[in-house]
């Protein structure tokens, strides 16, 4: 089904549809969901709801601990994706066609901000477009603001981006062959302009980790932010049964004390009982082991659920490992980066896909079959063991199993590979040019030697 006959069939064929389309509810609880998970990043967590409580007329104001844990799960889970930057393989040729996009538009950086979005919120959206010099660049749509057109037949056939800015709505809305903008600045929505679209539909991006919906990602939140409040919950009241009951409660039988009792300033306070009276001192004995094999539980359910490795997180002190250990240790990691891979990799390849047709549009071939070899490798940032990756290289090379430009690829101390490569190549232009000119010395001093031999005979 068309964008058209969609229109037509849901709304009528009204100029305005896309008004009504983000009005569904559908859209309008996935958008509040979103919102939801804005506020918990940025600090409105469920502990924060404490009630006061009111004890002889007097306000108590119980402590609400927030735990920003949810940050740093996430930042790890991003970078260790993208904390090394995407190569692309291919023809040399071609790849180095692409490369110069890429830089040139920072595309390290936008994809990073589109890994962050998808795993905080579930999804987002990409718009790549020609700037005012012709440069290829793009922008991210935010996951509330935007609305996918889905058809009956389970069909992406048109986008809405819509946003509100002091109190007037903007809506750009996509089709296939042309971009609309409209407004209602001044109380009555108009349209504003219309321009060609040259690069198709806007570039989705989701996880798998919706099992109730196929259109929509889910977000990473939603595993751990139970365990956080847990967490969260437990401390703090731990933390108020532990200063209600810190100081001990004096109990005193028999004959009441008369006067002003014990000076709290002084130190060495004696109290002297008639016979049959006793004192003691009666506080609460709380169990702090049972605190922290709770806490710890909690805590480690935290990790596993987010597929995040303990030595990440301060939680295991590890000195003198090995490769194989790293790789052991971040093996839990590794598959959550393997599942990121494999959604950021097909919506990075329909990214090339539009690069290829916007080059084109300046003037730029590009060969299908050599396109259609270009791949995109990703090198998640665990921790190395530098020595010993440099021992291997070194054996393979021995042996003749590795190429120099794999090496230098391979190699953890080279940040630049195309640079490597060319100061390798001029180093040995120079070795054979001195080579070169070590033995047009030499043999120049040998045909002087033989000219003068020559000349005593």
């Amino acid at each position: 089904m068309s964008i058209q006959q969609y229109v037509l069939e849901k709304f009528d064929g009204n100029l305005e549809w896309f008004v009504e389309e983000c009005k569904k509810v559908y859209h309008q609880q996935r958008v509040n969901h979103v919102l939801d998970l804005r506020e918990y990043l940025n600090g409105k967590h469920k502990i924060l709801n404490r009630s006061v409580e009111v004890w002889n007329g007097k306000e108590y104001y119980p402590r609400t601990i927030v735990l920003n844990l949810a940050k740093n799960i996430l930042n790890f889970e991003s970078t260790y994706l993208l904390g090394n930057p995407i190569t692309i393989s291919g023809k040399d040729a071609t790849v180095k066609k692409f490369k110069k996009v890429w830089r040139k538009g920072n595309y390290d950086r936008v994809t990073k901000k589109i890994l962050d979005n998808v795993i905080k919120y579930g999804m987002c959206w990409e718009v790549c477009y020609l700037d005012e010099n012709k440069d290829i660049q793009s922008y991210i749509v935010k996951p509330e603001d935007g609305y996918e057109v889905i058809s009956p037949d389970n069909k992406y056939i048109g986008f809405i981006e819509h946003y509100v800015v002091d109190g007037c709505s903007y809506y750009n809305v996509f089709y296939e062959d042309r971009i609309e903008k409209w407004d209602d600045v001044g109380g009555q929505l108009r349209k504003v302009a219309e321009f060609t679209n040259i690069s198709g539909l806007p570039i989705r991006y989701k996880n798998d980790q919706n099992e109730l919906d196929e259109n929509s990602g889910r977000s990473s939140l939603e595993d751990i932010i139970p365990l956080i409040d847990q967490l969260e919950d437990v401390l703090s009241k731990f933390s108020d049964s532990f200063y209600k009951h810190h100081n001990p409660l004096m109990i005193i039988s028999g004959q009441i004390l008369k006067g002003d009792g014990f000076n709290p300033h002084l130190v060495g306070n004696a109290l002297n009982l008639d016979d049959g009276s006793t004192a003691d001192m009666i506080s609460n004995k709380l169990d702090h082991m049972s605190f922290k094999e709770i806490y710890g539980t909690i805590y480690q359910a935290l990790l596993t659920i987010s597929n995040t490795p303990g030595i990440a997180m301060s939680s295991v002190e590890l000195s003198n490992i090995s490769e194989t250990s790293l790789l052991l240790l971040y093996s839990v990691a590794d598959v959550r980066g393997a599942l990121n891979e494999s959604w950021l990799k097909e919506g990075l390849m329909e990214r090339l896909k539009v690069f290829k047709k916007l080059m084109e549009l300046k003037g730029i071939a590009v060969n299908q079959d050599d396109f259609d070899e270009l791949e995109l490798i990703f090198q998640y940032a665990r921790p190395k063991n530098r020595t010993e990756i440099v021992d291997n290289i070194v054996k393979l090379r021995s042996i003749n199993m590795l190429s120099l430009e794999t090496a230098v690829e391979q190699n953890p101390y080279t940040s630049n590979k195309a640079q490597e490569m060319d100061r390798l190549r001029e180093e040995q232009m120079e070795n054979n040019m001195g080579n070169k000119k070590d033995k047009d010395d030499k043999k120049s001093d040998d045909l002087g030697n033989k000219d003068g031999q020559q000349m005593q005979e």
